[in-house]
């Protein structure tokens, strides 16, 4: 019972994200939630319907310095692990710097790390620690969102810069370099229709 009530408050909280933030309303009381792993510290995300890249990157730019090195995100990353077809709910590892276990990892040699963040993720998970903590994410280190690619198979990665902006860059699948590293998601496997829970 408790930890419904926590997920509850939770759901509310994301609600008020998304409305007071973003200027959108938004319900996730029907959005099912991936049951949460025993190990570990994990932040529940939500990511809403037909939510752009584009226009969470303009959400970020009210917030703090950003800067990306594509024109349009939504555009130039074209293969997502998730898309918001209908509204759904992650967890993610709650760490200010990426998962521990993959840091010097490259995306081409480890299949587990394909499995990590979507950009768009990561940006809306940068958004609610920001808002939360006045702080940023990858203050140390920089996280892989292997959970994207553009259409040459290069994917995004985002850190905070020596000036202090928040920046997505790319690289290529084969890049590795200690302290870089994804951010470990639970999800479902389907995000084409919204999970009704019992």
């Amino acid at each position: 019972m408790e930890v419904e009530m926590n997920i509850s408050e939770i759901v509310k909280d994301w609600n008020s994200v998304y409305k007071e933030i973003f200027d959108t309303e938004a319900d996730f009381s029907k959005v099912y939630i991936p049951p949460i792993p025993i190990m570990g510290k994990w932040r529940l995300l939500f990511i809403l319907k037909a939510i752009k890249m584009g226009f969470s990157y303009q959400v970020c730019q009210k917030l703090f310095e950003i800067r990306s090195y594509c024109d349009d995100l939504d555009k130039d990353i074209s293969i997502n692990s998730r898309s918001p077809v209908e509204s759904y709910a992650i967890w993610v590892r709650d760490e200010p710097s990426p998962t521990q276990e993959f840091l010097g990892k490259t995306i081409a040699v480890d299949p587990k790390m394909g499995k990590g963040i979507t950009l768009l993720e990561r940006i809306i998970f940068e958004i609610k620690y920001f808002t939360e903590t006045g702080q940023h994410l990858d203050v140390k280190g920089q996280t892989f969102c292997s959970g994207s690619r553009n259409a040459s198979g290069f994917f995004p990665t985002v850190d905070l810069n020596n000036q202090s902006e928040v920046d997505i860059f790319w690289h290529a699948p084969d890049f590795f370099y200690q302290g870089f590293g994804i951010r470990e998601v639970v999800s479902m496997e389907n995000f084409n229709r919204v999970y009704v829970k019992p």
